[in-house]
């Protein structure tokens, strides 16, 4: 990994020094404060706007992707995989969306990142600047890192959309690299001993001002008249909390910026189950199990009992959390598995979990929600909403596979 330079050189790192401003009681000073209050307003907007556009997305998708295995070899079915790619870009939004609002990352996540460019670079080529080329130079060997796809797709994102930015209305060169770095032990970035990914985004505009430096990752802070402020801020919110490190420096022209994100034993895991995924859920095939589906929204629970019935599975749905319990208790026979959404009208998601799990032969449980952090979910397994129908059935074999045996 390259040393970083002093100030001079054109380096700062994403825990620069803050603007000086008198502390209060708490030692934190107004200023502080009042953009604290405005990030945990924006953020309660935030979540409310996320969660239902989250069901009705996930609609769509799912009509979507229904027309597409009732016509797979059509005419429209091109038109249909577009508005697939469209659709996946919405998740994206609302997923941003989501994690700005509740300021954490999704647990137990991993990225490939050289995928997430890949997918970025299509992007840029639709909207950015036929003057600006883009070029990649993705290395084979680069690990896969503890950060959920979309947050990581939103770094790529945001470090990009500031580079074109700043090189402007004139011809220039977007270069984004990925590979590894080992880091020593006691290495001075404060970065565990062991393997990194390594991304960088090299920008042939004019280079960050050297009084900006100071301030680049700060919320609200934003060297452009109509520049929200917010994206470098994110990037390095979503750096952090992986327990990367997040760096920028002048070259000759334009800037650089270099994020390292550490490794972890579940992202390596994930690579390696990728590969595997699709041969193993080929090799399964349900035996009738039934399923209740228990979500307030028609469409949710019909595109999902839609993708079950097609794949094999026996269906109930049931609209509130009571409907739900009552058909556990109705006679109609043993439910497998019971597919919760987490915010129903009637019965919180967890109470109704906690219900179900007191019953003599309780089923499993999945959860279906667009906020599967630990706080919200706990230790049940979940499908993030809105899902695809390949993403929900592996959601379900593995709820129902049986336990290993000692």
């Amino acid at each position: 990994m390259e040393a970083r330079g002093d100030e001079d050189a054109g380096a700062e790192t994403s825990g620069g020094e803050v603007r000086a401003a008198e502390p209060l009681g708490d030692g934190r000073s107004l200023e502080q404060i009042l953009s604290s209050q405005r990030l945990e307003n924006l953020g309660r907007l935030a979540t409310g706007i996320a969660h239902d556009f989250n069901n009705v997305l996930g609609v769509i998708l799912g009509y979507v992707e229904l027309a597409k295995m009732a016509s797979p070899d059509s005419k429209s079915a091109n038109h249909l995989d577009k508005a697939l790619g469209t659709i996946g870009r919405a998740r994206t939004l609302a997923d941003r969306l989501m994690g700005f609002a509740r300021g954490a990352a999704r647990e137990d996540s991993s990225g490939d990142l050289n995928a997430v460019v890949e997918e970025v670079r299509e992007l840029l080529s639709e909207t950015a600047d036929r003057r600006v080329a883009v070029s990649l130079h993705l290395a084979n060997d680069t690990p896969w890192v503890p950060v959920f796809p979309d947050h990581l797709a939103q770094v790529v994102m945001n470090l990009c959309v500031n580079a074109l930015d700043a090189m402007g209305d004139e011809q220039g060169r977007l270069t984004i690299e990925t590979g590894r770095t080992e880091i020593p032990a006691g290495h001075p970035s404060g970065l565990p001993e062991g393997t990194c990914a390594r991304l960088r985004v090299t920008d042939t505009g004019p280079g960050v001002p050297r009084e900006a430096r100071r301030f680049i990752f700060e919320p609200y802070y934003s060297t452009r008249d109509d520049g929200t402020g917010l994206g470098l801020w994110a990037v390095r919110q979503i750096v952090e909390r992986a327990g990367g490190t997040l760096e920028v420096e002048n070259m000759e022209p334009g800037a650089r910026f270099t994020v390292h994100f550490p490794t972890s034993p579940k992202a390596a895991a994930a690579a390696a189950a990728k590969a595997s995924s699709a041969a193993s859920a080929e090799a399964t095939t349900p035996r009738g199990e039934r399923i209740l589906i228990v979500d307030d929204e028609a469409g949710v629970r019909f595109v999902t009992r839609s993708y079950l019935e097609a794949a094999g599975y026996d269906v109930l749905e049931a609209e509130t959390g009571e409907d739900g319990l009552a058909v556990l208790e109705d006679g109609r026979g043993p439910i497998d598995l019971v597919l919760l959404d987490l915010h129903l009208a009637d019965i919180s998601g967890q109470e109704m979990a906690r219900r179900i799990g007191l019953k003599d032969g309780a089923p499993s449980i999945v959860v279906m929600t667009g906020d599967p952090r630990p706080d919200q979910v706990g230790p049940l397994p979940h499908v993030g909403k809105p899902f695809l129908r390949q993403e929900l059935l592996d959601a379900v074999q593995s709820a129902l596979e049986p336990p290993p045996t000692a």
